[in-house]
């Protein structure tokens, strides 16, 4: 045997190896997540820093035999021109198929970002899912934009890495983007934005597509920004996969299609866009958990979680794996929505038998709540064949403890939280199974989801119908890529459903204000649709005074007298001072729709007289002004704001009448703060005042920047009053390039908030 073909064999048991310790190492972190004892968990650990130690051992070889092959196959072409590098570097046999191309587009200084998403890629690669490529690869003696060209023309999959440098990029947004674009709506590749520092994004030709990481959460606003990398590499391996399947489904095996299905079902029994599905149920993360709790005699259960997950589901199917759903025994399901159970509930103690499950908990009056939950005390004390379980929103066991302490010891909590992508691809899978069909952009759909089985089960059953699916097919049939359309469909709809909601709730405080529709929207993006008012004010200053408001002009009981309707979508929980979504397609609705397409259907006016963002600076800072005005580019380019410093002065204008006119307009001032800047008589005297005035009067906003030391002399001007984008112990010009990029990040979600756009 040669030595090429050596070290081909090695390089293949390698990678056999590989697989495997990949696939234990997820097993041994899932049984870690999910194991309560102490001592079983340490040895989880032990074990899962073993694994981590051969894999790396695996990975350093595999790079060595990888350079010996490259080196082989370099040795063998001068000898013989016509031997490519693919015959002498093969994958081996599970490996094989041709990976997914994936073409990232990306601004230099987001180079990072890529690097990082590279490694936590590699083992994607490594299992030849996928072949990334990036403009480093290019010999530097090609004509790299013809390269770039030739590699869009070729990749499956087309990740554009969205930032402000990106977007103010004319290269990046012309040709690669608008090339990218054009191949995703001719159903040649995908496109994957992913969202990586705080930019404005809405109206950007890419806004319709699904982003990554889900929520459209930048990267750099992450706290732990390994678990956001994570997230963008499942759903590219998602993306990935599919794409290949999609390839193979062009091109498929004529025995697939010869088998016919052992039992039929009807498309609504499948996906089941209301109800209980039971072809297509897949068991939560804690499913064990929660058939543990109602297993125990007496001991009161709280399922937890945001709306549409499944809990009711996850309930029911519980008790029917438990076989306590029989003749034998009693279990009454109830929700607090319905007047006429709440009147059953009242009367519990002379009724009750077996278990009673309370669905929408968070419904009940206090007094009620108080009285189930002493009740729920007494079972688990006695152990009692009596129990009572409770399904609400997120936190519903805080509302528990409130009524006293000693509950916490007398319950199970069982917190479901959103639905992990592998589980909702699951259901998709048991459904096409089902029904004998294919969804050729399953990943897309998974994404689009975003953790909801309810929304999942919905665009299923919509785009099987749609490809006139009724039943169970004879012959495989794929059901193509209509996923746009479909939403765009099913927006229409839930126009109707939803609008007079949105309408009656962001008009609360007047057509000209833009508060309460930020607040709503807000909502909708958080991670398990529930907002803490209180503490949102904290976090989010464009939401401060809207917030502010919202609880001091007690808003609620206005919306609770012009549109009482309105708790069919949000719940409002008065004692956390919490907004809660109850209905899970309200936030999909409210994440498909931007929010320029939302004012417009409720009327909301877009004007303003102020919309000028102003710049004021000293001309030695004029570097500082430069760095500026690169991030505000995107939001120029789109018309979104309006950006005023003193370069836009031309030759023979009044200079002094033109800074007059910007500051009469400016409804946001950026103040490049440094020693110099404060020693200047004429922005003392002329710029300031105006603006602080403005501030005062109407409500305009003020951003500091410190860039250099002035602290003390920072704290003697009236200035201090308003909030700094970095403390003046802490000047711009001392801090690193990664810092001061996030700085300029902040400040730029802070504008696109206070100027009511999206990012």
């Amino acid at each position: 045997m040669s030595t090429s073909k050596r070290i081909e064999l090695k390089y293949e048991l390698l990678i056999e190896q590989w697989n495997l310790l990949s696939e234990k190492l997820s097993r041994l972190r899932s049984v870690y997540v999910i194991e309560t004892d102490i001592a079983r968990k340490f040895q989880s650990e032990k074990q899962i820093e073993s694994v981590v130690v051969e894999l790396n051992t695996i990975e350093q070889e595999l790079d060595y035999l990888e350079r010996e092959l490259r080196l082989k196959s370099t040795k063998e072409e001068k000898g013989n021109q016509q031997i490519d590098d693919e015959q002498v570097i093969r994958e081996p046999k599970s490996q094989r198929e041709t990976p997914v191309t994936i073409f990232c587009s990306y601004s230099r200084i987001d180079l990072n970002y890529y690097a990082q998403l590279k490694t936590h890629m590699s083992i994607l690669k490594r299992q030849g899912i996928i072949d990334a490529w990036y403009e480093r690869d290019i010999d530097a003696g090609n004509d790299w934009r013809e390269n770039i060209s030739e590699q869009l023309k070729q990749s499956q999959i087309l990740l554009l890495f969205v930032s402000s440098d990106y977007l103010a990029s004319d290269y990046s947004y012309t040709r690669e983007m608008e090339y990218a674009l054009q191949r995703h709506r001719a159903k040649e590749a995908i496109v994957v934005p992913i969202i990586v520092r705080p930019v404005d994004w809405s109206d950007a030709p890419f806004s319709s597509l699904q982003v990554l990481p889900r929520d459209g959460r930048p990267i750099s606003r992450w706290e732990n920004r390994d678990e956001a990398f994570i997230e963008i590499a499942q759903g590219i391996r998602l993306i990935a996969e599919q794409s290949k399947t999609a390839r193979e489904v062009q091109t498929p095996n004529t025995h697939d299609f010869n088998l016919a299905p052992e039992k039929k079902y009807l498309l609504y029994e499948v996906f089941k866009e209301s109800g209980v599905p039971k072809i297509t149920f897949v068991e939560p993360a804690n499913f064990y958990r929660l058939k543990m709790a109602l297993a125990h005699p007496g001991r009161g259960v709280v399922i937890e979680g945001p709306s549409g997950i499944g809990k009711t589901t996850a309930l029911k199917e519980a008790l029917f794996q438990l076989e306590i759903v029989g003749d034998d025994s009693k279990v009454t399901i109830l929700s607090a929505r319905f007047p006429e159970h709440v009147e059953r509930l009242r009367n519990i103690d002379v009724w009750q038998e077996g278990i009673i499950a309370i669905d929408d908990f968070h419904f009940l009056d206090r007094n009620l709540g108080n009285h189930l939950v002493n009740r729920l005390k007494y079972f688990a004390d006695q152990e009692s064949s009596q129990k009572i379980v409770i399904v609400g929103i997120p936190h519903t066991r805080t509302q528990l403890i409130d009524v006293g302490y000693d509950v916490a010891t007398r319950i199970e909590v069982v917190s479901m939280g959103k639905t992990s992508d592998i589980l909702v691809e699951q259901m998709i899978e048991k459904g096409e199974l089902a029904l004998n069909i294919r969804f050729s952009r399953k990943a897309e759909l998974v994404n689009v989801a975003n953790g909801s089985l309810n929304i999942a089960q919905m665009l299923c059953a919509k785009l099987a119908a749609r490809e006139g699916v009724t039943q169970t097919e004879e012959r495989l049939k794929t059901i193509h890529d209509y996923l746009e359309e479909e939403i765009e469909e099913t927006k229409k709809v839930m126009d109707l459903k939803y609008g007079n909601f949105i309408r009656f709730f962001s008009l609360l405080n007047g057509r000209k204000n833009h508060n309460f529709l930020n607040i709503l929207l807000e909502l909708a993006r958080c991670e398990e649709g529930y907002l803490p008012l209180v503490h949102t004010k904290k976090t989010h200053p464009h939401l401060l005074s809207g917030i502010e408001e919202f609880l001091t002009q007690n808003y609620i009981d206005k919306l609770e007298k012009e549109y009482p309707q309105y708790k069919q979508f949000i719940f409002y929980d008065k004692y956390a001072l919490a907004l809660v979504i109850d209905d899970p397609q309200l936030i999909f609705y409210l994440r498909q729709s931007s929010p320029s397409y939302l004012r417009k259907a409720i009327g909301m006016s877009e004007s303003s007289t102020r919309n000028k963002v102003f710049i004021s600076y000293n001309h030695s800072d004029s570097e500082w002004l430069k760095k500026l005005q690169i991030y505000l580019k995107p939001l120029e380019k789109k018309g979104l704001v309006d950006r005023w410093d003193d370069s836009r002065i031309k030759t023979g204008m009044k200079w002094r009448d033109e800074i007059k006119k910007a500051l009469d307009s400016a409804k946001i001032a950026i103040l490049l703060v440094s020693s110099n800047f404060l020693a200047s008589d004429f922005i003392s005297e002329n710029e300031l005042p105006q603006l602080l005035k403005a501030a005062e009067d109407e409500g305009a906003l003020i951003f500091s920047i410190i860039l250099d030391p002035c602290k003390t002399a920072f704290s003697l001007s009236e200035l201090e009053q308003f909030q700094t984008l970095n403390p003046p112990s802490k000047p711009i010009s001392g801090m690193e390039q990664h810092e001061q990029g996030e700085m300029f990040d902040k400040l730029l979600t802070d504008i696109v908030g206070t100027l009511n756009f999206k990012s």
